[in-house]
């Protein structure tokens, strides 16, 4: 009901205390600064305003970055104990390297060195596609413990895709 132009600095902030908005979760609420932030941006782009009225010292809400959840080594354990044989070698990769879903299942023979014990991610599906990590730091040599060796090594001889471009963790037949 308001143009862009009586829109003031202190009427953000009361926006983005409101009642409704500080029910919302932090993030949401960072997120929902990012848009005005945004909005005001292109309004200022377009020559609709003179300045936006949005400042990040003053408006952006604080986040505090909490640590995901993980499981104990014990936990990892009791769950492996209790996957389908079939999938075992991958949730241990997973629970062993920290690779992402996408990069699990984008691992190719050529990617593992079973010799010097690496595991490389090069690259990851997403979206159907088959893509290269988004930075240089995600494209990393991940280390493999011995006992993820042992698994790979007894994967690799139970599957019939065994070729360096045959995905380590493609169909299991």
């Amino acid at each position: 009901t308001r143009r862009l132009d009586s829109v003031r600095p202190v009427d953000i902030a009361s926006f983005l205390a409101s009642a409704r908005v500080a029910a919302l979760a932090p993030k949401y609420q960072l997120n929902l600064y990012g848009l005005l932030r945004l909005m005001f941006g292109v309004a200022v782009d377009f020559e609709l305003i003179v300045s936006s009225p949005v400042r990040p010292r003053v408006h952006r809400p604080h986040v505090d970055a909490s640590e995901k959840p993980a499981l104990s080594g014990e936990e990892v354990a009791r769950v492996i104990a209790h996957v389908d044989p079939t999938w075992r070698t991958a949730i241990l990769c997973v629970a062993l390297t920290g690779l992402r879903a996408g990069e699990l299942v984008a691992l190719q023979w050529k990617h593992v060195d079973l010799e010097r014990h690496t595991v490389i991610v090069a690259q990851a599906f997403w979206r159907g596609q088959c893509i290269e990590p988004k930075t240089r730091a995600s494209r990393a040599e991940v280390p493999v413990s011995d006992v993820l060796h042992d698994a790979l090594m007894g994967h690799r001889a139970g599957s019939r895709h065994t070729d360096p471009d045959d995905y380590v963790f493609g169909d299991p037949l």
